[in-house]
């Protein structure tokens, strides 16, 4: 195994045992990128 699969093994662990550990919760997890402006983040995050 050369050193580009093992990094890619090892991700692969990492992230399904963090999914794990936040699914653990019962909270809904992101899945993606969202699309809120920058504008409404700021706005949101000043009425907080």
């Amino acid at each position: 195994m050369d050193n580009a699969n093992g990094d890619i093994i090892i991700y692969q662990t990492y992230i399904k045992q963090l999914d794990m550990i936040l699914s653990s919760t019962g909270e809904k997890l992101l899945t993606g990128a969202g699309n809120i402006s920058h504008d409404k983040a700021i706005e949101k995050a000043f009425h907080q």
